[in-house]
């Protein structure tokens, strides 16, 4: 078998990335003033959601000022296209998270898992079930990117088909992840495979997959531990105590293997060919193609100690 090392080609471009919203920061109390519901409720739909003749002065906006400007921190993060309607989705995505504070009596700093996939929805359908009559479709997705950098919110395979390409473009930038995603496309491509392809679609969601468990969009911050054991499947948080540490050669993927290159003896097609298949259904002396996909619950660290969200 020749196993070899992921060796990545260099990255270039932006800096490193690190987590936008850092709750010492801000106000985290969990439990919502009442002066705070009292001024959400006199604020109103019209002005929460600062339509045209909203009143930037009212009162009840310093009121709510600690709830506020953490939202505000989540859209000014984000890497959306500058357009009106897109605009619209980020403001009625803090309209939203404001009313649901004060109907719950619980900030977002607080909730759980279930709380947050209760207001996102398991498809586009449940979320207009919870959601106010004037939410569109354009509001889920951002709300998921509140979702994830407030919340550390990560259980996407329990929201349906949803787009984690196009979350992984708002919370860590498109070029950025473009930029990994053909770090691994150049490897790939040399090993003759299809995956290293441009038009092969099945890579970016794989890997976006893997960067938003882990917390950070740089491949070198793939932690090696992350397997699918027997126990519960989790990510260290990048942004956690015991913070993910750069590793090549290894990635985190549902058979925790390390990728190996193929022999130099390949098909017409351009793929390695076919050999021996080993135990786990792989062909030997070549990556199986299974690994690459990404599980659809989060890894495991390798101690219990784990505190994210």
């Amino acid at each position: 078998m020749n196993t070899s090392r992921l060796a990545l080609p260099a990255e270039n471009g932006p800096e490193r990335w690190s987590w936008p919203i850092i709750p010492d920061h801000y106000d985290t109390a969990v439990e919502v003033r009442p002066a705070e519901a009292v001024a959400v409720s006199e604020l109103g739909v019209r002005n929460l959601r600062r339509l045209k003749d909203h009143d930037p002065s009212a009162v009840g906006w310093r009121v709510i000022h600690r709830l506020l400007v953490p939202l505000e921190a989540v859209n000014a993060a984000l890497d959306s296209p500058p357009t009106p309607h897109r605009r619209r989705a980020m403001l009625d995505v803090i309209a939203v998270l404001l009313t649901r504070c004060a109907e719950t009596g619980r900030t977002f700093w607080g909730w759980t898992p279930q709380e947050w996939i209760h207001l996102l929805g398991r498809n586009q359908s449940e979320f207009h079930e919870h959601a106010p009559g004037w939410v569109n479709d354009e509001v889920r997705p951002y709300l998921a990117a509140h979702a994830y950098l407030l919340g550390s919110f990560n259980e996407f395979h329990r929201l349906g088909s949803f787009q984690r390409l196009t979350l992984s473009w708002r919370v860590f930038g498109r070029g950025l992840v473009t930029s990994e995603i053909a770090r691994i496309r150049a490897v790939l491509a040399s090993w003759g495979y299809q995956l290293g392809r441009d038009d092969y679609t099945l890579l970016p969601m794989v890997v976006c997959q893997l960067l938003l468990l882990n917390r950070s969009p740089h491949l070198e911050d793939l932690d090696p531990r992350c397997s699918t054991g027997s126990g519960a499947r989790r990510c260290w948080p990048a942004h956690s105590a015991t913070p993910c540490t750069p590793h090549s050669g290894r990635l985190p993927n549902s058979d925790s293997v390390i990728l190996r290159s193929p022999s130099p003896a390949a098909s017409r097609h351009g793929r390695p060919a076919a050999r021996r298949r080993g135990n786990n259904g792989s062909i030997a002396g070549t990556p199986p193609l299974r690994s690459l996909r990404a599980s659809a619950a989060p890894c495991a660290p390798p101690s219990s100690g784990w505190a994210g969200g």
